[in-house]
């Protein structure tokens, strides 16, 4: 799996370098975590990280567009104990993301359009740090945390002349969970991106 994922950066990699359009894009993340399957009583807050990485854009017909890029998006959440646990964390991970969107355009005017956009993503946990009762160490994987996260996401936003603003919100679907002293609970990733891209268009 690690290979396979490893392939799909190349070979996204080659095709931003030789896309026409291709840019660069950073902005907010705002992640959490969605947890069931248990009854501990444990909740999470959201944590506000970021993302920044390139991106290309390729003209399928007029008004339909696939883009793509290879973002580094820090992420995590705030863990929280009920009264009775007493226990507060935080998990803050550093994920290289894939996502590969088809986006349909409506011209406002000459030099805006507005579009909607929806696809899968891939993500890959390079590192993560496990913040508890005051002391961080090291998350394991995969015996604490699963790397591979994948999902839906699903975004708007609006392209004025060769800047992009977006809105992104992907829907984790993988259990990410992979500790053996918890079995039986379902963690599954949410993140909601707000981003600002530059395009460049390459000339012929």
């Amino acid at each position: 799996m690690k290979k396979l994922f490893y392939v799909i950066v190349f070979t996204l990699f080659v095709q931003i370098v030789y896309a026409q359009t291709w840019g660069i894009k950073g902005g907010v993340s705002i992640s959490n975590i969605n947890l069931s399957g248990t009854d501990w009583p444990y909740s999470s807050d959201s944590y506000t990280g970021y993302h920044i990485g390139a991106i290309a854009d390729f003209v399928l017909k007029e008004k339909l567009h696939f883009n793509t890029g290879l973002l580094f998006a820090r992420r995590g959440f705030l863990g929280k104990g009920s009264s009775e646990a007493g226990l507060d964390w935080s998990d803050k991970m550093n994920y290289l993301e894939l996502p590969l969107n088809l986006a349909y355009y409506f011209k406002m005017s000459d030099k805006a359009d507005i579009f909607l956009q929806g696809g899968p993503f891939l993500a890959y946990a390079l590192s993560g740090t496990e913040t508890y009762e005051g002391v961080s160490f090291s998350i394991e994987f995969p015996d604490y945390w699963k790397r591979l996260d994948y999902g839906i996401g699903v975004g708007a936003g609006v392209q004025l002349s060769s800047f992009v603003l977006g809105l992104t919100y992907q829907f984790g679907l993988a259990n990410l969970n992979d500790d053996p002293e918890w079995t039986g609970a379902v963690i599954k990733s949410g993140e909601f991106q707000i981003s600002v891209a530059y395009m460049f268009t390459k000339k012929k």
